[in-house]
């Protein structure tokens, strides 16, 4: 993980394949069940569109999910065990998964160097990480042309969001 995080991956080299985003968010649901089973984490799909295509990116299924699996044990761990929520959703021409918690949060002036590789804030170190976490899923965010940005207030909790463009099979 950390060469992956430090290295200069080209997605032309990654094992592409049509995603559908709203099957991957439920097998990471599933995923996450098992691995955190003191964790209550609930996925959302408000706007489904009609035709399900629409929902479908091309990128390496493996990463995308590790970087998603990464964003949701964060949220689950830094919330202790409150409820998570994952939504997708359709926004004009992207399509966005929103992670969001009720946990400890990022101070303001923190959340620029939160995907820094070994970054961590201060009020992150009493819990297990290494900081490459999220420096490893915003690269494999981006390299799918994809954008990861987070909000968070301190003691109010945190919301990753990452929009993908939509029709990029």
């Amino acid at each position: 993980l950390l060469n992956l995080a430090q290295s200069n991956l080209d997605f032309s080299n990654l094992h592409k394949q049509e995603i559908r985003l709203d099957e991957l968010l439920i097998e990471i649901k599933s995923e996450m069940n098992v691995k955190k089973q003191g964790s209550t984490i609930e996925t959302l799909f408000p706007e489904m569109p009609q035709n399900p295509s629409s929902l479908i990116i091309s990128g390496d299924k493996n990463l995308l999910e590790t970087a998603l699996l990464n964003i949701i044990d964060n949220a689950c761990k830094f919330s202790d065990n409150k409820k998570v929520t994952a939504s997708l959703l359709l926004h004009k021409k992207n399509i966005i998964i929103k992670i969001s918690d009720s946990g400890i949060g990022i101070t303001e002036n923190e959340l620029p160097h939160v995907t820094e590789t070994f970054y961590r804030a201060d009020n992150a170190r009493s819990y297990s990480g290494s900081g490459i976490g999220l420096a490893l899923a915003d690269k494999i965010i981006n390299l799918h042309g994809a954008k990861l940005t987070i909000n968070s207030k301190i003691n109010k909790g945190t919301e990753v969001t990452v929009s993908f463009p939509a029709n990029k099979v």
